[in-house]
C-alpha cells in the first residue's frame, strides 16, 4: 500500500462491503419462507440459554441484512469512515478489529438478555428477537477510529486529529442517543461494538500519520511520519 492515503487503496474496506452486498442478493432471490428459515439459522436468536447457543451465528450474523436500507446504511458508514482505519491499522489488524467487535457483541446479546431476564424485568425478552446485521462491526470501526485519533491527538497535538475524533464520539453518541429511544438488545450490540473496537485500537501497533498535508476533511494527503 502506497504510503499516501487513498480511499482507492481500501482493498479489505470494499471486499467485506462486496461480502455484504453479495450475501444481501443471494438473500433477496430467496422465496420468503426460505429467506426466514435461512435468518433463523445464520443469525443470532434471544433469549436462548447459553448452552444452547450456535457458535457459528456470532460470525456469520454479521453479513446478514434483513432490509436495504439497513445495509446501505451500514456500508455507506463504512466506506467513508472505514477506509482511513484500514490504512492506519493495516489490513491485517483492520479486518481482526472488525469481526472481533462484531462478535463480542453478537455473544454479548446473550449475556444481556439474560442479565435483563434476572435482574430487569421491564426489559425482559419475551418473544425471540432476530437480530443480524454488520452494526456492531461498524460501530467497532469506528470506536478505533475514534482511539485512533486520540492518540494521534495526545501525541502530535494534532487540531485535525482532535476534531476527528470529536467528530467520531459525536456519531457514536447520536447513535447510542437514537437506539435509548427504544431500548432493545441492538443498544447493547452498538455499544458493545464501538467499545471492543476502541479499545482494540489502543492496544494494537498503528502507523504513525502525519496528518500536516492532509486534506482536514477526507484526511487524503495524509502519510506515514518517516
Amino acid at each position: 500500500m502506497s504510503n499516501t492515503f487513498l480511499y482507492r487503496k481500501a482493498f479489505a474496506t470494499y471486499t467485506i462491503l462486496a461480502l455484504n452486498v453479495l450475501v444481501f442478493l443471494v438473500m433477496s432471490m430467496q422465496g420468503s419462507e426460505k429467506a426466514r428459515e435461512i435468518y433463523r439459522g445464520v443469525a443470532v436468536v434471544v433469549p436462548q440459554d447459553f448452552g444452547s447457543i450456535a457458535w457459528w451465528k456470532l460470525l456469520g450474523a454479521n453479513f446478514f441484512h434483513i432490509n436495504l436500507a439497513h445495509l446501505a446504511l451500514n456500508m455507506t458508514i463504512l466506506c467513508v469512515l472505514g477506509a482511513f482505519v484500514e490504512f492506519a491499522l493495516g489490513i491485517k489488524k483492520y479486518v481482526l478489529t472488525y469481526l472481533v467487535s462484531g462478535v463480542v457483541a453478537m455473544f454479548m446479546l446473550y449475556v444481556y438478555a439474560a442479565l435483563f431476564d434476572l435482574y430487569v424485568p421491564s426489559l425482559r425478552v419475551v418473544e425471540l428477537q432476530i437480530t443480524a446485521g454488520a452494526s456492531a462491526c461498524v460501530l467497532g470501526v469506528l470506536g478505533a477510529r475514534a482511539a485512533i485519533f486520540l492518540r494521534m491527538w495526545a501525541n502530535d497535538d494534532s487540531r485535525i486529529a482532535r476534531n476527528h475524533f470529536l467528530f467520531v464520539s459525536f456519531i457514536i453518541l447520536l447513535q447510542a442517543a437514537l437506539d435509548m429511544r427504544a431500548l432493545t438488545l441492538s443498544f447493547g450490540a452498538h455499544v458493545t461494538g464501538a467499545f471492543v473496537g476502541f479499545i482494540l485500537a489502543l492496544l494494537l501497533k498503528h502507523r504513525r500519520l502525519d496528518l500536516s498535508a492532509a486534506n482536514p476533511f477526507s484526511l487524503a494527503g495524509a502519510v506515514k511520519h518517516r
